[in-house]
């Protein structure tokens, strides 16, 4: 059962890695209003939450693209970060992705969630800076996330990518 649970904590990270690198280029400009479309927090907003985990202030993967979401986040135990601010829906027709992803971030550390459908469990990512990742298992209790892209509204536990018990807890809502 651990080497399942591994190899799904494994396979759900690498996932969520491709996933948000096809998300686009986070410097992307709309020159025609001036308005930042990148999917990270605004200027006003940057530094609002305190990550207090030492990332830095650069998201370890580029952020995705989509509509915008009012996010709460609060991440407690072996990572300490607490933000509320900018995030993001992207829902897909295709039959390859999932449903609906959402994603947002403060500093080095960003949260991504991903509705059931399409052949995937309801999971959620959390990357911390270049070496720290977690993420959920797949019997996890705590996750209702709209595969319509409504929002969504986590409070789970999360496990190393190696599928070992970790403290690091997660509450968040997204309101889309």
């Amino acid at each position: 059962m651990k080497t399942t649970r591994a190899i799904a904590a494994a396979s759900s990270l690498a996932l969520a890695l491709m996933l948000t690198a096809c998300g686009g280029d986070d410097d992307q400009k709309d020159t025609s209003s001036g308005a930042d479309t990148s999917a990270g927090q605004s200027d006003e907003d940057a530094g609002s939450g305190d990550s207090g985990d030492g990332a830095g202030d650069e998201a370890p993967v580029p952020l995705m693209q989509g509509d915008a979401c009012d996010a709460q986040v609060e991440v407690t135990g072996e990572v300490a970060a607490d933000w509320q601010g900018d995030g993001v829906v992207s829902t897909s027709e295709s039959d390859v992705a999932p449903l609906a992803t959402y994603q947002s971030a403060d500093g080095g550390a960003v949260l991504t969630l991903y509705a059931e459908g399409n052949g995937f469990d309801a999971s959620a990512i959390l990357l911390v800076g270049t070496d720290q990742s977690y993420g959920t298992s797949i019997d996890a209790d705590g996750l209702d996330i709209a595969d319509d892209g409504s929002g969504a509204t986590i409070d789970a536990d999360f496990v190393s990518p190696l599928g070992t018990e970790t403290d690091v807890h997660v509450v968040a809502t997204f309101a889309c």
